[in-house]
């Protein structure tokens, strides 16, 4: 199974860094799979202002059967690549010679606690939320499997 991880690149906490690193571990040696995991293979060196670094992703996000996400909301990164996966998941859905061509993804959440708590966080603010990339992400970890 190739598997493409979504998680925070600029900037990580070293905490996350080696929660990350032993979560991709973890698929490569115990399960088998074939990880893409842009903080270790995306090089992010790019000279043409970061285009280069959005088409590896999105190829490697196309090839992959699952996407595990960690969720960050302070992370750039992380929205960017939620719309690639948000627009992917839809066109498989939309269009079945897509779902050929391009394969069904199973989007996890790897810390759904986090996601859980903004989703909360958000509500407790008693703003009616227009937009939340929280709750986004939460309908696509269900949808996904649907």
């Amino acid at each position: 199974m190739r598997t493409y991880i979504i998680s925070p690149v600029k900037n990580i906490p070293e905490e996350q860094s080696v929660f990350l690193y032993r979560y991709v571990q973890q698929f490569e040696w115990n399960r088998g799979h074939v990880v893409y995991f842009p903080l270790r293979n995306t090089k992010q060196d790019d000279p043409a202002g970061g285009i280069n670094i959005c088409r590896t992703d999105f190829w490697a996000m196309f090839r992959a059967g699952e996407i595990h996400v960690f969720y960050d909301p302070t992370s750039e990164e992380f929205t960017f690549d939620l719309g690639m996966v948000f627009a992917l998941v839809e066109l498989t859905k939309k269009y079945r010679i897509l779902r050929w061509i391009i394969g069904r993804k199973n989007i996890i959440l790897i810390n759904p606690k986090a996601v859980d708590e903004q989703i909360r966080k958000e509500s407790n603010e008693g703003i009616r939320i227009k937009r939340s990339f929280a709750r986004v992400l939460s309908r696509l970890d269900i949808d996904s499997f649907s």
